[in-house]
């Protein structure tokens, strides 16, 4: 049995040279190099103390290897990505194993990522969700559309997925003959396989959705709803946080809601599939060995991309379930092949970090010159700062950093906004604990620190203001678009630490219908400040409820949209019933004068084919961002990131290149959609924005 303890590293060209510490009383070994950290531990716990002081001593550390000794197990952490912890032990399950092995074979200094490589895990799971997916929406028989079938299918796969995560965080407990079991990776695995030994199909639908419901989808005081069930005489009851976010809202579908909808093969889901993986959020240590793979978020997101990319593929307009089997056929076959699904994390992080910095930079430098600039470069090297340093910090956070808007014009499954999130993150933490340290008296600072400290964590209460106040995304797809919702609220509760939430409420997930939306990007008005609206007095309802000149209506649209981000779930379904009888009345409006402008610009189209384009109205959409009260230049957003689509002029239908002829300059010759993308971002930022695809 090979060991990949320190001697092995070095055959692979580690370790030339290195430096030793003791930390927490173990020998760490250093390659200044490679920035990888060598250490022999015994424990989980061990590997926690030093993974934290080394990172504390040594910033520029990027990997801890921990070998065991006495088992040969290795676990390697890296401190930036999506995926931080690759796992190996000779124990593994043979097909595993097989896979850990390779990457440790291609492991080197050149290639140190290959640990972390996914591809493996996306595939596999991928396929298997296909069957499932396909064969589950197939067996619906109170719908008549196949896209809707799917869209069921996939809520509840989405809600189904969730509660595993929400398990490993041990959040969830299962109290039992007065005996309390708090669910983890191996006791929520076993609870679900004695569920769905005792239910039949039917009735294990209705527990879930029960859950889903009753218990996530509620809300109460205290955070936690408790909910008694009696399975096969056998009474128990399950206490979990009542999140009450739009995941859990029970739509209707066909005028049917979900509930009514009958979904057969969960138990194959359940047993079959998803109880044979890891479920890891966060940083969670990877650690059981009989199961497939690990599965994180990130995973998930990738996972669900090339679904949509499928999809895309197939023609999402008019899906028909026939045309899954097809197509995996010819995947199989080798006749189709799917393209990139996802921007690798190098990309998205680089992207975003060099977009974000700079813009700040400059907003800096504009305000308080070369000071600005220079505060931004040592934020987080000094530990001390003068009262000119403070100001400037106070400004960074208050004026900056809670207003910045960022969009991803073509979001697919969120990964460009996640990690543009992630670098605000590491931003607004450094931030606050200076203001923390420094002006906790300040009545500003005071305000938001006592909001902070309502929260289960620190980080919680960052990350959601991220997702409500900073974040933006469109795509045409509505699959991707709820993709990006449920990886930003698994990244919002990724953020819960079960130890620090004592007598705390968990807030519930923000809703995020007005944040990430469905709509073509490139369609659609941009600025409506000389689009007339002479439909709101004649709309008494409309004129009544939010003003009548049009300025005025759209501040107190957004005011609306702004306040049911973060409303409960059943208050959000009241206030959403109403915003969206006005908001259709408004799009109408909008797409009738849009289809006007075409046709005299020559465009050949009928109404039914333009409205099947999901036309976007961006001024209209998000006028917030748009406010018509600021000046024309510093309306729009402040970054657009992203990876646009790229469709040769030669696959556009002819009608589309019409449309985009008519509407945009750079439609010349043979050129790609994507040139037309970054033409539509440069008219959607204000004067200041940074741009990069």
């Amino acid at each position: 049995m090979v060991l990949y303890n320190l001697e092995w590293l070095k055959t692979k060209g580690f370790f030339e040279k290195q430096i030793e510490l003791t930390i927490q009383d173990k020998k760490v070994l250093i390659d200044a190099k490679n920035m990888l950290a060598y250490a022999e531990v015994s424990s989980n716990e061990e590997i926690e103390k030093i993974r934290k002081e080394l990172l504390a001593q040594k910033e520029k550390i990027k990997y801890i290897w921990f070998f065991f000794p006495d088992s040969g197990k290795i676990k390697v952490f890296r401190k930036i990505g999506e995926i931080k912890w690759f796992y190996y032990s000779p124990k593994m399950r043979s097909d595993y194993l097989k896979s850990r092995i390779d990457k440790l074979n291609q492991f080197s200094p050149n290639n140190m990522n290959i640990l972390f490589d996914i591809r493996d895990i996306v595939d596999k799971f991928y396929w298997q969700l296909w069957e499932l997916r396909t064969s589950m929406a197939e067996r619906i028989k109170e719908l008549k559309e196949d896209k809707n079938k799917l869209l069921v299918v996939q809520r509840f796969i989405d809600r189904l997925i969730f509660f595993y995560f929400l398990a490993q965080l041990k959040l969830v407990k299962v109290r039992v003959n007065g005996d309390e079991i708090i669910l983890d990776r191996k006791r929520s695995r076993r609870f679900f396989k004695k569920i769905c030994e005792k239910l039949s199909e039917s009735d294990l639908q209705k527990f879930l959705n029960t859950i889903f419901f009753d218990v996530l989808g509620k809300v109460n005081e205290t955070g936690f709803i408790s909910k008694e069930f009696n399975i096969a005489g056998e009474k128990f009851s399950i206490v979990s946080p009542c999140l009450n976010g739009g995941m859990f809202i029970e739509e209707k579908f066909e005028g049917i809601p979900e509930r009514k909808i009958k979904i057969t093969g969960i138990k194959k889901l359940i047993l079959g599939v998803l109880n044979n993986y890891n479920w890891i959020i966060g940083e969670e240590l990877p650690e059981e060995e009989d199961v497939i793979g690990d599965l994180t978020p990130e995973i998930i997101g990738h996972i669900y991309e090339k679904f949509v990319v499928s999809l895309e593929q197939i023609g999402i307009g008019k899906i028909r379930l026939k045309d899954f089997k097809l197509f995996k056929e010819e995947l199989r076959y080798g006749r189709k092949k799917i393209g990139a699904y996802y921007t690798p994390e190098e990309i998205t992080n680089y992207i975003s970090m060099n977009t974000i910095y700079p813009y700040i930079k400059d907003k800096l430098k504009e305000k308080f010159g070369k000071n600005g600039e220079a505060l931004l470069n040592n934020l987080f090297k000094k530990n001390n700062f003068n009262k000119k340093e403070l100001e400037i910090i106070k400004y960074l956070y208050f004026e900056i950093l809670t207003k910045i808007k960022i969009c991803d014009n073509a979001c697919g499954s969120g990964s460009f906004l996640i990690a543009a999130g992630d670098v605000l993150l590491r931003l607004y933490s450094r931030v606050l604990k200076i203001l923390e340290e420094n002006l906790s008296e300040d009545k500003d600072v005071k305000k938001v620190l006592m909001e902070m400290e309502k929260s289960p964590t620190r980080s919680y209460y960052i990350v959601r203001q991220i997702i409500v106040n900073n974040l933006y995304g469109v795509d045409i797809m509505e699959g991707a678009v709820e993709i990006a919702k449920l990886r930003f609220w698994l990244w919002l509760i990724s953020q819960v630490d079960p130890k620090k939430i004592e007598g705390k409420k968990i807030e519930t997930l923000p809703n995020l219908d007005f944040n990430l939306m469905v709509g073509n990007s490139l369609i659609g008005f941009v600025d409506i400040e000389d689009v007339e609206f002479d439909f709101i007095g004649k709309q008494k309802t409309l004129t009544s409820w939010l003003g009548g000149s049009k300025i005025e209506w759209l501040k107190n649209l957004a005011k609306k949209k702004q306040e049911f981000k973060t409303l409960p779930a059943h208050e959000a379904v009241k206030l959403k019933e109403k915003l969206n009888k006005e908001l259709e009345k408004a799009r109408e409006f909008l797409n009738e004068k849009f289809y006007n402008m075409l046709k005299a610009k020559g465009v050949k189209i009928s109404k039914e084919e333009f409205l099947k384009l999901k036309p976007f109205h961006w001024g209209f959409e998000f006028s917030d961002v748009f406010d018509l009260e600021n000046p024309k230049e510093e309306r729009g957003f402040d970054i657009i990131i992203g990876n646009p689509p790229y469709i040769n002029i030669y696959n556009i239908p002819e009608i589309e290149k019409e449309i985009y002829s008519s509407l945009f300059e750079l439609t010349y010759k043979k050129y790609d959609i994507y040139i037309l993308f970054i033409e539509r971002s440069l008219d959607l930022m204000n004067k200041d924005g940074k741009f990069s695809y």
